[in-house]
């Protein structure tokens, strides 16, 4: 039985799409309950690793994961995502396709501590290859931080291209 799972896997991942991304610029705004706002850019982007299936015409479904996170001076371990989401492809010409995705994004390294939302991506596809995309993740904290009773919310956002490594 294990055997037939792995070449089951094994067949799934070697018909999908692989991809790296790199984010080229990524920001963070937060708003804690004490009404205090707290916005800046990372000054080290992320690098982040996806797997994509297509399970219809222009559907696909898929999931990333940050293998370097976003950093900024006040980081430990960086900001990091693994999501998961479905895409839907809108073609308007030969090989480039608008795109776009809604998911849920699960934060680890630094903000782990804040609870998961809802992600949204809108890409363009330049070529088979390569592909441009803006990214929104959201996360909200309800926990106390430090002995304060403190809870936040906000949103990271990143512009990032991607290469497929796999397809």
């Amino acid at each position: 039985m294990k055997n037939f799972l792995f070449i089951l896997l094994s067949i799934n991942i070697l018909f999908s799409n692989i991809y790296l991304s790199y984010s080229i610029s990524a920001k963070y705004d937060m708003t804690y309950s004490t009404d205090f706002k707290s916005s800046g850019d990372y000054k080290k982007k992320s690098l982040t690793i996806g797997y994509e299936k297509e399970i219809h015409k222009n559907i696909n479904i898929g999931c990333s994961y940050d293998i370097l996170p976003m950093e900024d001076s006040f980081s430990i371990d960086g900001a990091a995502f693994s999501d998961i989401y479905v895409k839907y492809r809108v073609p308007f010409k030969k090989l480039k396709t608008l795109w776009l995705s809604i998911g849920y994004g699960y934060p680890f390294k630094d903000i782990r501590n804040y609870n998961g939302g809802i992600s949204y991506k809108m890409g363009y596809d330049i070529n088979k290859q390569f592909s441009i995309y803006y990214m929104i993740n959201y996360l909200s904290q309800k926990k106390s931080q430090n002995e304060w009773n403190i809870g936040s919310k906000g949103t990271i956002s990143r512009l990032a291209i991607s290469i497929k490594i796999l397809d």
